[in-house]
């Protein structure tokens, strides 16, 4: 008869107890090879203990209207040489990479732009880098993820699913994700990324930036960011710093950078588009126990930090642009009669007036 060895004798206790040490194992530190296999570059993530640094921006096309083929907007391009010289931990792009989604378009991004940075690239997909899904999916994997650096949790988001509605198996993946990092004391800072601006809502507190998106023909009272998704987020901020951001801004105006922190959800939003603009401007974000955490707007065109990204920022600056462009505005036809009309009136007015104080002076 065969001899059974005192470990076989435990492994079906062992066995079952391995397999929950390595499922927690996972479920509380999420998988640095996973981070490397949504990279869209294939670089390797490497980042410290307890510190972070990542360049984030979207909506790298032109505009669809100044060339027929793709091309990344000049000024990202002429940006290429600085930026790679930084010092970021990866890069995160926030959809709309291309205009049009096909393999000679990707195989462009790939030569001019992802091969250009010798950290991971990330990408929260977009609806125009989605035009054929299956081959973006078979070309960068995943269009939902999530990854660990420092002492951050990185979630990204598909919001083309489902026209924006976070539902059904990526909610379950968003759930599990808050869960990981509320039950991980390592994790200090929670960043999810989006294309679509869902947290900007009409009539709400970001109605402003809604009204600025590139588009808002995708947002319906289905959506309901604020009664599904939000109640999670406010839950997660109550123990962590929680950061939510997205790229759809940008094409329409010079309106490409926001950045505000809500004290009554105690999160902070922002958002990052280019446009070919003079204004055009990333995010850089610094994460280090030192000096807490940074938002530096890093300007496209002129290499410094440039002002003028707050809410409070963004109402001045509509406020003045709809002063300036009434000013600017033809005077409609009936109103130009109407002044010309007066304008005779008071002259004919004024003339008889003068007219009548002279017969006086001669009669007398």
């Amino acid at each position: 008869m065969r001899k059974i060895s005192s470990c076989s004798r435990l492994s079906p206790v062992l066995f079952p107890l391995a397999g929950a040490l390595i499922a927690l194992h996972l479920f509380i530190f999420p998988s640095v090879s996973e981070a490397a296999s949504m990279a869209m570059n294939e670089r390797q993530l490497h980042c410290a203990n307890d510190s972070m640094k990542f360049l984030a921006l979207g909506h790298l096309y032109q505009k669809p209207w100044a060339n027929e083929e793709d091309q990344i907007v000049d000024t990202l391009i002429a940006t290429l040489p600085r930026l790679r010289g930084s010092d970021f931990d990866f890069v995160m792009f926030l959809g709309d990479l291309v205009w049009q989604a096909s393999p000679e378009s990707f195989e462009r991004l790939r030569d001019r732009l992802l091969s250009q940075f010798k950290v991971p690239v990330y990408n929260a997909v977009g609806n125009h880098d989605l035009g054929d899904p299956k081959l973006y999916k078979e070309l960068f994997g995943r269009t939902y993820f999530q990854f660990t650096c420092g002492s951050a949790q990185v979630i990204v988001i598909d919001s083309e699913l489902e026209r924006g509605r976070i539902v059904g198996e990526q909610l379950e993946f968003m759930q599990q994700s808050i869960a990981r990092a509320e039950v991980n004391s390592d994790i200090k800072q929670v960043f999810i990324f989006s294309h679509k601006l869902l947290w900007a809502e009409p009539e709400k507190r970001y109605d402003i930036v809604y009204r600025r998106m590139n588009d808002t023909t995708w947002h319906s009272p289905g959506v309901d960011f604020s009664s599904n998704i939000l109640p999670l987020l406010s839950r997660l901020a109550s123990k962590k710093d929680v950061f939510w951001g997205s790229g759809d801004l940008g094409v329409n105006d010079e309106f490409g950078l926001f950045l505000d922190f809500d004290p009554e959800t105690r999160i902070t939003w922002f958002a990052a588009g280019l446009g070919n603009w003079p204004t055009d401007a990333a995010l850089v974000v610094t994460v280090s126990p030192e000096s807490g955490i940074e938002f530096t707007p890093l300007s496209l065109t002129t290499g410094v930090a440039i002002p003028g990204h707050t809410l409070f920022s963004w109402k001045a600056r509509a406020i003045e642009q709809s002063l300036w462009r009434s000013l600017r505005s033809p005077i409609p036809p009936v109103v130009g009669l109407a002044i010309f009309l007066i304008s005779c009136c008071i002259v004919l007015l004024i003339f008889f007036m003068r007219k009548s104080q002279s017969s006086g002076r001669t009669s007398r």
